[in-house]
């Protein structure tokens, strides 16, 4: 049972019939409001969600990776984010995919427009991919 005001979500090992809560934490002093985007790699280790924030007339969202055998919370990107949408875990959940607008994630992404990015857990470094055969970013269309 999840303490009232607080937002938990339960990850159900059907193999085993056990389910393990796992209570989200506060940001910025201010409970999450909501869960929205989850990723799972294949076995299973690995889970990746986004939680929304507010305060006042501000919502923010936040990037988790949980990690179901050291059974710890990390915020891989260390910075709120506008939006995410999308979330993909590779298969052996080294590589987290998703899609987001924040244009400060990666130096030179001046194109005012949701890209697609990839974070290597193991090198803990986030790289564009949206980008062309040259490695240019995509330009909105005027």
């Amino acid at each position: 049972m999840q303490p009232p005001g607080r937002l938990s979500l339960y990850l159900a090992d059907l193999s085993r019939a056990h389910a393990t809560r796992i209570a989200i934490p506060n940001d910025a002093g201010r409970p999450p409001t909501e869960l929205d985007e989850l990723g799972l790699n294949r076995d299973g280790r690995y889970l990746a969600f986004t939680t929304w924030y507010e305060r006042e007339e501000t919502r923010w969202q936040r990037l988790t990776l949980y990690d179901r055998l050291t059974r710890r919370l990390t915020s891989p990107l260390g910075k709120p984010l506008a939006s995410v949408h999308g979330l993909s875990l590779s298969a052996d959940g080294r590589y987290l995919a998703f899609a987001s607008d924040r244009p400060d994630l990666v130096p030179g992404d001046t194109n005012r427009t949701q890209d697609i990015f990839v974070y290597d857990r193991v090198r803990k470094k986030t790289q564009r991919v949206s980008v062309d055969g040259r490695g240019r970013q995509a330009e909105l269309e005027k």
